[in-house]
Parts: C-alpha cells; structure tokens; sequence
C-alpha cells in the first residue's frame, strides 16, 4: 500500500529432475525479486525489472553407468575400472538471472506484455572432471498480447525466443480463456495450442480460481 503506483514482489521456487540409467539429478532451489515502476496514475502501464538467485545441487550415479573400458568381450563388468577421472560425482553452482518486463493496457480491451531476459550472468561451472566448462549466457525475448473478445472471453496468443551457444528455440501459439463470475473473484478456463518450430505441436488446459492455477501441458513430438 506504501507504493501507490508501484508494485514490489517476491517468489521462490524449488525443484527437482531426476533422468537417465546414471540417475543425474538436479535439485536446486531459486529466489526472486522484481520491482514493477508504474508509469500512469491509472495503472495501465508498467516497467519491471528482476533478479533472481539461484543454487543447485546436480549428482550422478556412475555405478549404474555403462563404460567401454568395463566391456569383457561378451557383457559389461562394473567391477572393472571405468577409466574415468571421476572422484566426486557431484556439483554444486550459484547462478543469477535477470530480466526487464513492459505491461501496458489500451483501451480496457487489449493488453501488451514484452520481456526480455537474461540467464546464467555469471556462467556457472558445468563439469564432473573438474574441467572449466561453463555453462553460457542464454537470451529469452517474448510478446504476449490479450484480446477481450466478448464480455467473458479473451484470447492470448504469444511467442517465446530463447538463445544459447548458437542453439535456438521458438514457440508461438495462442490460448482462449472464459470467464465465469463468481462470488469475490471469478474463474478461468483456458485451452491452448502452440507450436515449437521443427519439434513439436503443444496442447494445453487450466483451471485458475481465487488466483491459484492449475495448468496442462502436453508435447506432440
């Protein structure tokens, strides 16, 4: 309330991926802070800037992992030396991200979204063998816009951008949601449809109520 125009938030986020035959996972925990300037006294539009902080705990299992030095003629042997300079098979990384955030909406009818963000600033380590590979910048730019249809009905097309060490990707699509009012606040109902150039189709689905969201998302690939 002490900001009037402006909005300052916070978040964290925790989680877990565990993949493959040598059970390399990644847990990591992420911390963010963004302060959202408002531009206009009737709160139509916004410029955001955020940072987040990032640690991370990735392990793998090598005696579950397979290596041409264990190979004895008609299988694999892990009691044999796998040859490799491994003595510690984990690693843990501090990162940092940051990003800017433009929000406007015209006319009560139309809302504008574009960001551009930064991962990885200061390109953590990335190596079992103790090597200094790191893991490079990568560059996300996006645009969403939000059409009012109907009283009740709105759609959201957008697209995504991400580069890294000269890999690429690119979503874009759009998702329909429905308004139902209801008592204090209202629910959404949402379906979408996208696309990532050259690998997938994606279906999805949500539920938001009381501002909590549920949301499903499946690749076509």
């Amino acid at each position: 309330n002490k900001l009037k125009n402006d909005i300052f938030g916070v978040g964290a986020l925790l989680q877990g991926d565990k993949s493959g035959d040598g059970k390399l996972a990644v847990n990591s925990a992420l911390v963010s802070a963004a302060f959202h300037k408002g531009l206009d006294k009737n709160h139509k539009h916004f410029i955001g800037l955020g940072v987040q902080f990032a640690y991370s705990q990735t392990s793998l299992k090598l005696q579950q992992l397979s290596f041409p030095l264990q190979f004895s003629g008609g299988d694999f042997n892990s009691a044999i030396s796998n040859g490799e300079s491994i003595s510690k098979p984990n690693m843990n990384t501090f990162d940092l991200h940051a990003g800017i955030l433009q929000q406007s909406t015209i006319k009560d009818f139309l809302g504008i979204m574009t960001g551009f963000s930064v991962y990885h600033l200061i390109e953590p380590k990335q190596s079992f063998l103790g090597q200094k590979i790191r893991l490079t910048d990568r560059f996300v730019v996006h645009e969403g816009l939000r059409f009012k249809v109907q009283k009740h009905f709105y759609i959201t097309p957008n697209f995504i951008f991400q580069y890294q060490n000269k890999a690429k990707e690119i979503n874009l699509g759009t998702a329909c949601e429905y308004h139902i009012p209801a008592k204090k606040t209202e629910a959404v109902v949402s379906l979408g449809g996208w696309y990532r150039l050259q690998d997938a189709a994606i279906v999805t689905a949500g539920l938001e109520y009381y501002k909590a969201r549920l949301l499903f998302a499946y690749d076509v690939n």
